[in-house]
């Protein structure tokens, strides 16, 4: 690919200011836009294509982070045409790298290895991505009190090795930090310098989730693979009435789980159907594709 670079600034009267900054060229990909409502940045790193997977496995991973990418709006009250902008941009940028090298640690030694091993890996290129709205004093009795939304998501690889042995470990985590305010159940939210006005909840959010898949081969053999995920999310939640503090409750929820994916696999290379590439061998893929993909909800 050749290189290509793009800046443009479109001024108007106020919220129609927009600056962007396109690059693409045969390592990365990036993008970055600003405009009134907020700031998004997307990087992706097309240098190693060992790790991109199947069209097929990049269209599964692309779909299951636009749908963490809504989740994680809809949670924080994020700008929704912003994210859309940011999920437009995840889209693009991921959805054709070329031709994949397949060359992972040892995967020389059996094809089946090259399928297995992409199937704990998301297939995707590593990137990095954030969403930044622009803080609003929507509560013009305390302005420091802002609404907030910043977001962050990233995907990094490391692959080690040679034809005789290899470690892979691919890690995604996501950030969510978020304010906002929300109406007392059965009430209606219209803030301003009333008293009567000052009935609300402050909501906070903080959330982190990662999911990281170990791999390591041997001449052709699986010697391990595992899958650890982690989600840790924090909701304080402060109720105001007539604009005096009468609730102040944190809800933290913090979850791991451990998969030993090895375990999965085993059944197919004792009865040597791995190399058979039967429908039930590309079904456990599948399924296995599935578990991996970062999931800041499920946890």
């Amino acid at each position: 690919m050749s290189s290509v670079n793009m800046q443009f600034d479109v001024t108007g009267d106020g919220p129609n200011n927009v600056s962007a900054d396109i690059s693409l060229d045969s390592s990365a990909r990036s993008v970055s836009v600003t405009d009134s409502a907020g700031t998004i940045n997307l990087k992706v790193d097309t240098s190693d294509s060992a790790v991109w997977g199947s069209g097929a496995q990049r269209d599964q991973a692309i779909a299951s982070y636009l749908a963490q990418f809504d989740n994680a709006n809809a949670k924080g009250h994020g700008n929704t045409a912003l994210m859309s902008m940011f999920k437009d941009a995840f889209t693009q940028l991921n959805s054709d790298y070329g031709t994949s090298s397949q060359q992972l640690p040892d995967t020389a030694f059996a094809p089946w290895l090259v399928q297995s091993d992409h199937a704990m890996l998301t297939g995707l290129a590593d990137f990095t991505g954030s969403m930044t709205d622009n803080p609003v004093s929507s509560n013009p009795m305390l302005v420091n009190q802002t609404d907030t939304f910043s977001y962050q998501v990233s995907q990094s690889t490391r692959t080690e090795g040679n034809l005789l042995d290899g470690k892979i470990s691919q890690t995604q985590q996501s950030h969510l930090q978020a304010t906002y305010h929300q109406a007392l159940a059965g009430g209606t939210l219209q803030l301003d310098k009333s008293l009567a006005s000052q009935n609300y909840d402050y909501v906070q959010i903080n959330d982190d989730a990662s999911s990281t898949a170990n791999i390591a081969t041997k001449r052709g053999k699986l010697l391990q693979a595992t899958l650890n995920q982690a989600s840790n999310q924090s909701v304080r939640q402060s109720e105001y009435v007539r604009g005096v503090l009468v609730s102040d409750v944190t809800t933290p929820t913090n979850t791991s789980d451990s998969k030993d994916l090895l375990t999965l696999l085993k059944p197919f290379f004792d009865d040597n159907q791995a190399a058979q590439n039967s429908s039930t061998w590309q079904q456990t893929l599948s399924g296995i594709h599935g578990m991996i993909l970062l999931n800041e909800s499920a946890n």
